[in-house]
């Protein structure tokens, strides 16, 4: 009968919150803006840039459909870890430039376009699904197989908090430098509102750019083989005259009710010579060299997963780099003395 391996939950982060709630702020604001268009006055220019923004959609699903299926394509000769690496600074590193588009056009277009308007809705609702897109394409996709490694002493998502919040500052104050002071707020509210999609995508892409990122595995099959029932200890009376002492009765072996950490866990295998019991650098745990060499097989020889606590252990190699357990080692030997000791003639 299979036993199901316990399924690994992916870690959320902050920054996976704040692509979520930008996500959700997607289909809000495109009801909020139909809702506008509909009730407000009817212009020809209002309608073309509602018209604008909906090709625009469509072009920008058709690229990042067509750019995934590429990256994807190049990605068949990478081991899983670098597959991850590669795709989600993909995702991040174009969703941090396609987050500054809105936060620049609000700089520029009103000195040198007359619809600055229309211009400024059109580049925020065009940039708000692409980098929703490009989150799902490049980062969720794999967030089931990884998860970006976020510690309390790690110092370099503080540094780029603390930079995205000077350059945040610098940008409000740029703003106030305008006379106008419509053109002032709406560069305040598209700074302040693309700032936490900016930090996100910049923290997660330096974060897997600086190597904080960890494969998760996959389930390993793990099937229970029937084992043939325990044999009954039979008494065996020593041959002595004395009568009391020829009542004496010693068992025979019961080592095979020895703990059970002395069979591999995962084929139920007694370990022996032929099954050397190798052990896991990073948790302790052990498992028969066979089953280890399997389990090396997805990773290339590269590093292995813990079918019991999925920590990572790193080989780079045959599963007799491990190093052996010798505990387990020294209880089979005594195991074999005692049965030798057992069957030898009194």
């Amino acid at each position: 009968m299979p036993l199901e391996t316990p399924i690994r939950i992916p870690s959320v982060t902050i920054p996976d919150l704040v692509h979520c709630l930008h996500v959700l702020a997607v289909p809000i604001l495109t009801l909020i803006g139909l809702i506008y268009l509909i009730f407000s006055e009817f212009t020809i220019v209002k309608f073309a840039t509602a018209g604008a923004i909906f090709f625009s959609w469509l072009v920008t699903c058709c690229v990042v459909i067509c750019f995934e299926k590429c990256v994807k394509g190049s990605n068949h000769d990478r081991d899983l870890l670098a597959e991850c690496r590669r795709s989600l600074m993909i995702g991040c590193a174009f969703g941090y430039l396609v987050s500054w588009i809105p936060r620049l056009v609000v700089y520029t277009i009103p000195l040198i376009f007359p619809y600055d308007d229309e211009v400024i809705c059109y580049t925020i609702f065009v940039c708000l699904p692409c980098i929703s897109l490009l989150w799902a394409a490049f980062v969720a996709h794999y967030k089931d197989r990884c998860d970006v490694i976020y510690q309390k002493n790690h110092k370099l998502p503080w540094i780029i908090i603390v930079i995205n919040i000077f350059v945040l500052l610098i940008n409000i104050r740029l703003g106030m430098m305008y006379g106008y002071a419509e053109d002032m707020k709406k560069i305040w509210y598209t700074n302040i509102a693309f700032f936490p999609i900016t930090t996100a995508c910049m923290v997660e892409f330096c974060q897997v750019w600086s190597g904080s990122l960890k494969v998760m595995p996959l389930p390993v099959p793990i099937t229970n083989v029937p084992r043939s029932p325990m044999p009954v200890p039979t008494p065996l009376v020593l041959n002595i005259a004395n009568e009391e002492a020829a009542k004496l009765v010693v068992p025979t072996s019961t080592f095979e009710e020895i703990d059970p950490r002395l069979e591999c866990k995962i084929c139920m295998s007694e370990f022996d010579d032929a099954k050397i019991p190798r052990m896991l650098k990073e948790c302790g745990h052990s498992l028969c060299e066979g089953c280890a060499d399997n389990l090396l097989e997805k990773s290339k020889g590269q590093h292995l997963f813990c079918p019991f606590c999925q920590k990572v252990t790193i080989v780079n190699g045959p599963a007799s780099m491990l190093p052996k357990n010798f505990t387990i080692a020294d209880m089979i030997d005594e195991r074999k003395n005692k049965r030798a000791i057992e069957k030898s003639p009194v």
